[in-house]
C-alpha cells in the first residue's frame, strides 16, 4: 500500500476483531463441527440456540445457512472461536492482543479449516474491527470531530448520527464502513466517554471462490490493511499525530 498510515494507537479503540471464513465441503456436517471444535484447546463450550434447528432447515434459510453452532471460549483469555457445519470464526473481545499476535491466531485458524476439512471451498471471508472512539483515549470529544462532513440541503447535521457506506478496495475487497452516534449503538458494554461507534467490516465480493489456503491467509493480509486504512482516514490527520504510537515505515 502506498499510502502511509499509523502501524498502532497509543490506545486502541477496538473492542472487538473478528474473521469470518465460509465454506462448502461434501464431508458430513456433524463431522465437520466436530473436526473443527476439537482442533482447539478451551475452557468451555456452548452450544448455541440455532444447534436445535435440524442443519437441512437451516440450509434452506439463508439468515441461518451460515450461523455457528458451537461457541468455544479459548484458553487466552477473551478469545473465542465459533463453528458451524459451513462457517468457522476467530474472535477478539474487549483486550484488543494487537495485530501480530492477532495475525498468527488468523493463519492458525486457516490451518485448522484446510486441515481438517477435505474438498473445502472457501466462499466468503469477513474481516471486522468493531472501534470505541473516546474523548479521553483518542481526542474526538463529539461524533462530528471525526473526518467526516454531513450535509442536507448545504446545511451541516450536527445531531445524533448513524450511517453506512461502501467502498471497493481491488476487486477482492469489499469495505462496509457503518459510524454512529452511541444513541444508535444497543447492546454491549462500550468504554467510558464514548463519543463514536465505528464498525468497519471487510469482505469477499459475492460469487468469491478459493480452495487455495494461501490466497485466503493472503486476502485476510490485505483486508487488515484495508481495515486500518478506512479507519485512519476517518481521524483527522491533527489529532492522529497526538495518538499514534507508531507509524508504518
Amino acid at each position: 500500500m502506498t499510502q502511509k498510515t499509523p502501524k498502532r494507537l497509543k490506545q486502541d479503540a477496538i473492542i472487538e476483531a473478528l474473521c469470518e471464513i465460509r465454506f462448502k465441503t461434501d464431508a458430513v456436517p456433524e463431522v465437520v463441527v466436530g473436526r473443527l471444535s476439537d482442533a482447539w484447546e478451551y475452557t468451555n463450550q456452548t452450544r448455541l440456540p440455532t444447534a436445535d434447528i435440524p442443519n437441512p432447515i437451516r440450509m434452506q434459510d439463508p439468515n441461518l445457512k451460515h450461523t455457528p453452532v458451537l461457541q468455544l471460549n479459548l484458553k487466552d483469555p477473551e478469545h473465542l472461536v465459533k463453528v458451524g457445519s459451513n462457517v468457522i470464526s476467530y474472535h477478539v473481545l474487549n483486550n484488543y492482543c494487537g495485530w501480530n499476535l492477532f495475525h498468527q491466531k488468523l493463519k492458525g485458524l486457516c490451518d485448522v479449516l484446510f486441515e481438517k476439512i477435505p474438498n473445502i471451498e472457501v466462499t466468503r471471508i469477513g474481516f471486522r474491527y468493531l472501534n470505541a472512539v473516546t474523548s479521553t483515549k483518542h481526542g474526538i470529544k463529539s461524533f462530528h470531530d471525526l473526518n467526516l462532513e454531513l450535509k442536507v440541503d448545504s446545511i451541516p447535521i450536527t445531531g445524533s448520527t448513524n450511517i453506512n457506506y461502501i467502498n471497493q478496495y481491488g476487486p477482492q475487497h469489499v469495505a462496509m464502513t457503518r459510524i454512529a452516534s452511541i444513541e444508535f449503538v444497543e447492546g454491549g458494554h462500550l468504554p467510558k466517554n464514548t463519543v463514536g461507534f465505528i464498525d468497519i467490516d471487510i469482505s469477499t465480493p459475492i460469487n468469491f471462490s478459493s480452495k487455495s489456503q494461501k490466497e485466503v491467509f493472503r486476502w485476510i493480509d490485505d483486508a487488515h490493511d484495508y481495515e486500518k486504512l478506512s479507519f485512519f482516514k476517518l481521524i483527522p490527520k491533527k489529532q492522529l499525530d497526538k495518538i499514534v504510537a507508531e507509524w508504518e515505515e
